[in-house]
C-alpha cells in the first residue's frame, strides 16, 4: 500500500481548514493511499507522496525527502500578507519558501483562478499542475425560515483586524441604523470591550457582541438576515475565498459583500439578492444600497433556490473530488 502524509503544524488544522484537507486525503485514499497525519518531520517514513498546506512545512518536507511527490495547498498568499505586517528587510525567507513551493511542488491546490494568475505574474509559474477549489466547510442548510426577513437584522462573525474590513461595517451599519432605527446588528467576536467602545464613537445603539464556540456559531446565524463581509481590493483579499461567504449562504443570510475578492464577482451570483459594494468602499454608499434593498419588496422564498444554485456549481464536494482525481491521474501520483 502507497503511504501519502499530510505534514502540517496542529495549529494550522482547525474548522476553517479539516474539511477541506478531508475531501483532498479522501481523494487519496480513492487513488490507493493509506493517510498518515504527522506534526514532525521523523514521523514520516518512506513516503510515498506528502500533502502540506504552509509553504514552511513544503520546504521542510522538500529537504528532507526531495525526491517524493508533493502536493501543497496555497490557503492564500502569504508573501502579500507578510508585506502588510513585516518590515521589508524581514520579508525575503517568506518569499523563498513560497518561490521555492510554487517551483518545486508536483502538484498545487489553489482557492482561486486570481490567485492562480498572481503566480503566474508574479513567481513565474508557469505550469498547469493545479486544481482550483474554493475554501468552503459547510453544507447547505436544509430549512429556511423566511419570518426572519420580516426586520433588518444584521450579523458579523470574524475577527476585527483592519483588512476584515471592520470599521467600514461599523460605519456603514451607523449610517443604517440613522436611517433604520428598528435594526440591529450582531457581532459574534472575542473583542467585546473593543466593538463596544467603537460602537460608541459612532452613536450606534443597538449593538450586541457575543462569542460563541465554533460548533455553535451556525446556528446562530439562522436567525439573522443580512451577513457583512466586506472587503477592499488588496492581494491578500482579492485571491482568497473567505469561508465566511460559504457560513452566511449555508445560513441562507443575505450578504453585504464588495468586489475585494474576485471570487466573489465571479462564482457568488445571487439575482435580485445581490448586495455588492464596489471598491473602494464606501460606508455611506453601502449604506444606501442597504436601505433601498431594504425599502423594496422581495419574494423571500424563492432565496432558497437562488442560494442551491450556488451550492451545485461553487460549494459542490463532488466537483472538487472529480477534479482531483483527474490531476492525481495525470500526473501519476
Amino acid at each position: 500500500m502507497k503511504k501519502a502524509y499530510l505534514y502540517c503544524d496542529k495549529r494550522s488544522l482547525n474548522d476553517a481548514t479539516i474539511f477541506y484537507v478531508d475531501l483532498v486525503n479522501d481523494c487519496l485514499r480513492v487513488k490507493g493511499y493509506d493517510v498518515f497525519t504527522v506534526h514532525q518531520l521523523n514521523e514520516i517514513k518512506k513516503p510515498n507522496l506528502i500533502f502540506t498546506i504552509t509553504n514552511y512545512y513544503f520546504v521542510k518536507a522538500k529537504v528532507r525527502f526531495p525526491f517524493t511527490k508533493t502536493i501543497n495547498w496555497s490557503q492564500g498568499v502569504e508573501f502579500e500578507e507578510v508585506k502588510m505586517t513585516r518590515a521589508y528587510w524581514k520579508r525575503f525567507p517568506f518569499w523563498l519558501f513560497e518561490q521555492l513551493t510554487i517551483w518545486l511542488s508536483d502538484m498545487h491546490l489553489f482557492v482561486s483562478d486570481k490567485m492562480c494568475e498572481y503566480y503566474r505574474n508574479h513567481f513565474s509559474y508557469r505550469g498547469n499542475e493545479h486544481v482550483i477549489m474554493p475554501c468552503y466547510n459547510l453544507p447547505l442548510g436544509e430549512f429556511l425560515s423566511v419570518e426572519r426577513y420580516a426586520s433588518p437584522s444584521f450579523v458579523y462573525a470574524g475577527g476585527v483586524s483592519k483588512w476584515q474590513g471592520i470599521d467600514t461595517i461599523l460605519d456603514t451599519y451607523a449610517n443604517i441604523e440613522a436611517q433604520i432605527p428598528t435594526s440591529s446588528l450582531t457581532m459574534y467576536c472575542k473583542e467585546e470591550d473593543y466593538i463596544y467602545s467603537e460602537a460608541r464613537k459612532r452613536n450606534i445603539n443597538n449593538i450586541k457582541v457575543k462569542y460563541v464556540p465554533l460548533d455553535e456559531l451556525q446556528s446562530e446565524l439562522c436567525q439573522y438576515k443580512y451577513g457583512f463581509i466586506l472587503r477592499e481590493k488588496n492581494w491578500v483579499n482579492y485571491v482568497a475565498t473567505p469561508t465566511k461567504m460559504n457560513s452566511y449562504l449555508a445560513a441562507y443570510l443575505i450578504p453585504i459583500f464588495s468586489d475585494g475578492v474576485d471570487d466573489f464577482s465571479l462564482n457568488i451570483s445571487l439575482g435580485d439578492f445581490t448586495i455588492m459594494a464596489k471598491t473602494p468602499l464606501n460606508p455611506n454608499t453601502i449604506a444606501e444600497q442597504i436601505v433601498s434593498f431594504e425599502k423594496g419588496k422581495h419574494c423571500y422564498e424563492d432565496y432558497k433556490g437562488i442560494v442551491e444554485r450556488v451550492f451545485s456549481h461553487h460549494y459542490n464536494d463532488e466537483h472538487y473530488k472529480c477534479q482531483i482525481l483527474k490531476k492525481l491521474s495525470e500526473l501519476n501520483m
